[in-house]
C-alpha cells in the first residue's frame, strides 16, 4: 500500500521519481492513496507512474482538496481509475465538475460540490453521492453495471433531468433514497415530476428511502415498488430531522393506494413509526400485497414530540394491524421501541 499527503509543488521533475524509486516493475502493489490531489501536471504523471508500473494494481483512491483556485472547469479524467473518493472538498471558482473514467467501479462524492456534475463512467458498480444541495446532475452514459446507489441529494433541475437521472440507475440492485432527495422532486408541485419513478427497477432487491409518510411520499413509494418486480426488502424511516408537514397533494387517495401485488417481497421495515395514519395504511398495504412476506419490523419513534400517540394508542394500532388480512400466511409483525431495540409487542 502506497499513501501520499499533501502538496506536489516542490516536485520538479517527476523523472526523479522514476530515476530512484521505480527500477523496476511493482509486483507487488495492488492499492495507492493519494491525499490533497488537485490535478497538477505533477500529480497525474504520478498517477500515471503508478498505473504504468503496479502491474496487480486493484484500487487507486483520491481524495481532492481545497480544489479550484482560478478554474472554473475541473475534470476527473483517468482510464485506469476504479475506485474515487470525493470527500467535503471546497470547490472554489469551479462551477463544472466533469468525471470521466472509463474503468471506475465505485464513486462517493460527499459535501459541497460544483452547480454542475457531469459523470461519463459506463462500468460503475457503485455511487454514493452524500450531502449534496442545489446541484445539476448529469451521466453521459448508460450504466449497465449499476449495482448500489445511494442519493442524498437535493436536485436543482427539470423534472425531465431528474426523470433522466433515476432512470440511469434503473439496473441497479439496491436503491437509497434520503428524505431531502424525496422533498426535492415535489417543489414544483407538478404530478408529471412522478413520470420518473415509471422506469422498470427489473433487477432491484433492497428499497431503502428516507420519507415523512406524506401522500405524495406515499405516492412515489407505491410507483416505486409497483416498477420493483424482484423487490424483496424494503426499508422505510425518517433518517433525517424533519417534521411531517402538511404538503401540497399531488394525487388522490384511490390513486395513491391502488392494488400493487408483491410477490418476492420478504421483508419489510418501517422506522420512526409515529402512529400517523398515512404509516398505518402503508403498513396494511404490505400486508395486502405482499404474498410471501416472512418479517414486518415496526420500529417505534421514542420521542414523544414527534410521536403522535401515546403506548397504549400504539397498542391498538398493533392489535388492528394483527387482525387485518394478509396475502401471505407466514409474516410475523415485531413492535420494537426505535433505536434502543426493546420489543414493544409481538403480533
Amino acid at each position: 500500500m502506497v499513501i501520499v499527503k499533501g502538496k506536489f509543488g516542490g516536485l520538479k521533475n517527476i523523472a526523479q521519481v522514476e530515476q530512484y524509486e521505480v527500477k523496476y516493475k511493482l509486483s507487488h502493489l495492488k492499492l495507492v492513496e493519494i491525499e490533497g490531489f488537485r490535478g497538477s501536471e505533477n500529480e497525474m504523471e504520478l498517477v500515471n507512474l503508478f498505473l504504468e508500473n503496479a502491474i496487480v494494481l486493484e484500487k487507486m483512491i483520491i481524495f481532492l482538496r481545497n480544489f479550484g483556485d482560478e478554474q472554473e472547469l475541473m475534470k476527473v479524467a483517468c482510464p485506469c481509475l476504479e475506485t474515487l473518493i470525493l470527500e467535503e472538498c471546497e470547490f472554489v471558482n469551479c462551477y463544472t465538475l466533469t468525471i470521466s473514467a472509463s474503468q471506475l467501479k465505485n464513486l462517493r462524492i460527499s459535501g459541497v460540490v460544483p452547480d454542475s456534475v457531469v459523470i461519463s463512467t459506463p462500468k460503475l458498480v457503485s455511487i454514493e453521492m452524500i450531502r449534496i444541495r442545489n446541484t445539476s446532475i448529469r451521466f453521459t452514459c448508460e450504466l449497465k453495471f449499476i449495482s448500489d446507489v445511494n442519493f442524498d441529494i437535493e436536485l436543482d433541475q427539470s423534472s425531465e433531468s431528474t426523470a433522466l437521472l433515476i432512470s440511469t440507475v434503473r439496473n441497479a440492485q439496491s436503491l437509497t433514497l434520503s428524505t431531502l432527495f424525496l422533498q426535492s422532486i415535489y417543489v414544483e408541485n407538478d404530478p408529471s415530476l412522478f413520470s420518473c419513478i415509471q422506469t422498470p427497477f427489473s433487477n432491484l432487491k433492497l428499497l431503502k428511502i428516507g420519507t415523512l409518510f406524506s401522500d405524495n411520499d406515499i405516492m412515489l413509494i407505491k410507483n416505486l415498488l409497483r416498477h420493483s418486480p424482484q423487490i424483496e426488502y424494503v426499508i422505510l424511516g425518517n433518517y433525517e430531522d424533519y417534521e411531517y408537514t402538511n404538503q401540497v397533494e399531488l394525487f388522490e387517495e384511490e390513486d395513491m393506494m391502488s392494488n400493487c401485488k408483491l410477490s418476492h417481497l420478504k421483508l419489510v421495515e418501517i422506522q420512526g413509526f409515529r402512529g400517523y395514519e398515512n404509516e398505518v395504511k402503508l403498513a396494511k398495504f404490505f400486508l395486502e400485497n405482499a404474498t410471501v412476506l416472512e418479517q414486518m419490523f415496526i420500529m417505534v419513534s421514542n420521542s414523544d414530540k414527534r410521536s403522535c400517540v401515546d403506548n397504549q394508542e400504539m397498542m391498538k394500532i398493533g392489535r388492528k394491524l394483527l387482525r387485518h388480512p394478509r396475502a401471505s400466511s407466514s409474516v410475523g409483525i415485531l413492535f420494537l421501541q426505535d433505536r434502543f431495540m426493546s420489543t414493544l409487542h409481538i403480533l
